[in-house]
């Protein structure tokens, strides 16, 4: 009796433990099964991802190829939903990148939302040496912040008007900035436009807190740019001030948040510029020979240098090579020439002479 008794319980207790060993395996089954699952939802979704950026980064590409054909076209491109990180030379969509190639392009760090802008403007020094593209979305906000000074006015309102219309700009007074309104953007470049050095640091307003901000100081007299990047609280310079030589080059400043990004992009125009002075004087050495001992054989060969046919020839061309070899680049001595090639090619059509350019 006993041992059928001891028997029975034996028999029951084994099949709790069968019961429990099969709630186990169950449990262990299904988790196996669910991270199956999640699985192959995660890689689906890392590929649906990658396809999307692959999609967006033809798009894209086909964009800024068609954007930089027309010297002041302004575009406002719908896109899906994305973030694209820009460089001098790429841009990235999550693990995507695409080479930016000969484009010279200035833009945000970051790019995000669903719209794009993107507009261009022919860089003339004096010729035609590139075609610069400018890309940013309507979350960035530029803040045109003068100071009193006359210069620093005019420049704003120059900027102001030059800009297209539907980029996020605004003109507000120094003395208003600290209390400037927080209209819920994503970003905000403040572009101050003053003397340098800037005494103090340029601050963040407190109403900005908790909005990403970066700043440019224009010195329009000095015709220098210092870039400033959030730091805690606060706006820290990066690296020395920068010569800028124009409007198309001032503009890449204040579209581009990085000192880095902006020098190496601009690099890649004194290049092409170098580029194209060489080829100028080559060719204007071999016009010159068909007019030796004419009225126009002046404007084409001057004394020259020694050597190779580009380095002979107009000086204000090789200036313009020497400034650009430079390393910096020379970019004070540029203006100067450019004004001596305009006065060239006005007196060569006053005397109906092949123009330099």
């Amino acid at each position: 009796m006993v041992n059928n008794h001891l028997r029975r319980r034996l028999w029951k207790k084994a099949q709790e433990t069968e019961q429990q060993f099969n709630w186990i395996f169950i449990l262990i089954v299904g988790v196996l099964i669910l991270a199956f699952f999640a699985y192959v939802v995660l890689k689906q979704k890392a590929a649906s991802e990658v396809k999307l950026a692959v999609t967006i980064t033809k798009q894209l590409n086909t964009i800024l190829t068609g954007a930089k054909l027309s010297s002041g076209a302004f575009q406002d491109i719908p896109i899906p939903e994305t973030t694209i990180r820009f460089s001098c030379d790429d841009y990235f969509i999550g693990d995507v990148s695409q080479r930016l190639g000969n484009r010279i392009l200035f833009a945000p760090n970051f790019v995000e939302g669903n719209r794009i802008f993107t507009w261009t403007l022919d860089w003339n020094i004096p010729f035609k040496v590139s075609s610069f593209l400018y890309v940013t979305t309507p979350l960035v906000r530029y803040m045109l912040v003068p100071s009193a000074a006359e210069e620093s006015q005019h420049l704003a309102k120059r900027l102001n008007s030059t800009l297209p219309a539907k980029i996020n700009k605004e003109i507000i007074a120094d003395i208003d900035l600290p209390n400037a309104v927080n209209l819920n953007d994503k970003r905000v470049r403040i572009i101050l436009i003053q003397g340098l050095p800037a005494e103090p640091a340029p601050a963040i307003p407190q109403s900005l807190a908790g909005v990403e901000v970066s700043a440019l100081v224009i010195d329009p007299v000095q015709k220098k740019v210092q870039f400033y990047e959030e730091s805690g609280a606060g706006l820290v310079s990066t690296g020395s001030p920068m010569d800028y030589l124009d409007d198309a080059s001032l503009f890449g400043a204040i579209f581009t948040e990085s000192r880095g990004e902006y020098e190496c992009s601009m690099n890649k125009a004194y290049d092409r510029l170098n580029s194209a002075a060489k080829i100028y004087a080559r060719k204007f050495v071999l016009i010159s020979n068909n007019y030796v001992g004419t009225a126009c054989e002046g404007f084409y060969k001057g004394p020259g240098l020694q050597g190779s046919p580009e380095q002979e020839g107009n000086q204000d061309l090789l200036s313009l090579v020497a400034s650009t070899t430079a390393t910096p680049v020379d970019v004070k001595k540029i203006p100067e020439s450019v004004q001596n090639l305009l006065n060239t090619n006005t007196k060569l059509q006053l005397n109906s002479c092949p123009l330099l350019f």
